[in-house]
């Protein structure tokens, strides 16, 4: 039949002009069969364009190809089907339900989550008293690293420190022939170094008397800022452990617990308010190491009663604030935040890629989490803070995964440049379980060294152990008293021993 308006041939049973899009239906000439329904597919995709709504692309696409499939059937089989006008309809409702439901999930995406109340500041550090300050500029002055010679603010060179390293090393690991065959062969450089030292010497006397050393380094995102109380301290601290050793080798037992004692006491008044995780970790080296050197004074023959007197005086057991990390954990979060708040330009501009207010609360998680000693479970989920915007906080928490160190796909969605920098520069908690067995290892040779001593004053002491098993063990034959370690398997490559002399602290065989 004719189409009425552009008289176009249409099929006979054709409800719209093929050209114009003309209602047929509405012309009285048109044949009108009484067998004609509304196409199911019509019905179909119109239902579905309404779900879509709520149900998004997922919806939407359906009932956009079931509308296409309508009117292609309906233009094919004018006289059986009927709903052009409805296919039309759920077309319609598709793309609006599209477009309006992609422009609310695109501001979501945008929304970052609330600041983190209360949030940790530099006042949180554990921190010297004002009228200390000026130890740090003091500590500074020779400790001051740089990238060319770590030692020199203190008076040492690059083969100076490669020296005092190897030295230290062959000690630890040397026999009292071997100690003794090693200190005399490199008598002339330790007292050339201690000579060179002269400066740095009369400032750590100065800090040891201080009653507390302060660490003022600022949480700022430059390298300069990270390690202000770096390596130089070690090499340092080495070079006397070195010649204490020296002179209790001498039979100067005076001179080396004074050597020892002075800088273990800086040492010790450091680790209480160090504050980046470099310098805590230097100054459980430290004290490790003096204790070791306390221990070889402990055994040693020519030390007589009063001399070991002094040597537990100054060398008592370690306290918390001494072996916390508290301060290194908040510090590297705050570090964190303040590199953050100094991001490239490629997050400035843009697409919301780095939400920051997210980024730092699943790092403050993770900070809470080493303040507390790592606990997980229940409890521990439901006390994490959201890092969803408030109207999807149902979404719950997000944790990295421990097999991959990734976070979870939808989080890497809605925060991208966020989730990148945590799984690249903040892997969690493993750093600080190895962090926490440094700690452990300290606490026991701490343990050892109080057994010792008191064995060789007539002290009351016990071998109950608070790491590794239930007790320290003494081994006569092979002269050591020690921890068998996480293994808990005695004699492998994990002890955590003490080297002892059985005649000298009274053991019998």
């Amino acid at each position: 039949m004719k189409c009425p308006k552009c008289r176009r041939d249409n099929p006979e049973y054709a409800a719209y002009c093929r050209r114009c899009e003309f209602d047929l239906s509405t012309d009285p000439d048109h044949p009108s069969p009484d067998h004609r329904k509304t196409s199911p597919v019509a019905i179909a995709a119109f239902i579905l364009s309404l779900l879509s709504f709520g149900l998004y692309i997922f919806a939407a696409i359906p009932a956009l190809l079931l509308a296409s499939f309508a009117r292609a059937d309906i233009e094919r089989e004018p006289w059986r089907h009927t709903g052009r006008p409805l296919a039309r309809k759920a077309v319609l409702l598709s793309i609006i339900s599209t477009l309006a439901l992609t422009a609310a999930l695109f501001y979501l995406w945008t929304l970052d989550a609330p600041p983190i109340p209360n949030d940790y500041t530099v006042a949180d550090l554990r921190s010297a008293r004002p009228e200390f300050n000026e130890t740090f500029e003091l500590l500074r002055s020779i400790t001051g690293d740089s990238d060319e010679s770590p030692g020199a603010a203190a008076g040492l060179t690059e083969q100076d420190i490669e020296t005092i390293g190897s030295l230290t090393e062959l000690l630890a690991d040397a026999n009292q022939s071997g100690i003794s065959a090693v200190l005399g062969e490199n008598r002339p450089f330790l007292e050339q170094a201690w000579s060179k030292t002269e400066n740095a010497r009369r400032t750590i006397a100065r800090l040891a008397e201080f009653e507390q050393i302060a660490d003022l380094t600022e949480p700022r995102a430059t390298p300069a800022s990270q390690l202000p109380i770096g390596a130089g301290f070690l090499h340092l601290g080495r070079l006397y452990l070195n010649y204490a050793q020296l002179r209790l080798q001498q039979g100067d037992v005076t001179g080396a617990i004074g050597a020892l004692a002075e800088f273990d006491c800086v040492a010790r008044k450091l680790s209480i308010s160090a504050r980046t995780d470099f310098t805590k970790l230097i100054c459980l080296i430290v004290l490790q190491q003096d204790m070791r050197a306390a221990n070889a004074i402990a055994n040693s023959p020519r030390a007589s009663r009063d001399t070991v007197i002094r040597v537990a005086d100054h060398f008592t057991p370690l306290t918390d604030e001494h072996l916390s990390t508290r301060n290194a954990a908040l510090f590297q979060y705050l570090m964190f935040k303040a590199a953050l708040t100094t991001r490239p330009s490629v997050f400035k501009h843009g697409p919301p890629l780095l939400k920051v207010n997210s980024t730092l609360r699943l790092d403050r998680d993770a900070c809470d989490r080493v303040l507390s000693g790592f606990p997980s479970g229940v409890a521990d989920i439901r006390s994490r803070l959201a890092v969803w915007p408030q109207v999807c906080s149902f979404l719950g928490p997000v944790s990295v995964d421990r097999s991959t160190g990734r976070l979870p796909l939808l989080y890497r969605l809605y925060n991208p440049g966020g989730a990148k920098i945590l799984e690249m520069f903040r892997p969690g908690l493993s750093p600080w379980r190895d962090f926490s067995k440094r700690v452990t290892k300290v606490i026991v040779v701490d343990d050892l060294l109080q057994i010792v001593m008191n064995k060789r004053l007539a002290r009351p002491f016990s071998l109950k152990a608070r790491a590794y098993g239930d007790n320290y063990i003494i081994d006569l034959e092979d002269k050591k008293i020690f921890s068998p370690g996480p293994d808990l398997a005695p004699n492998t490559k994990d002890d955590i021993a003490l080297p002892i002399d059985p005649e000298v602290l009274g053991f019998e065989q």
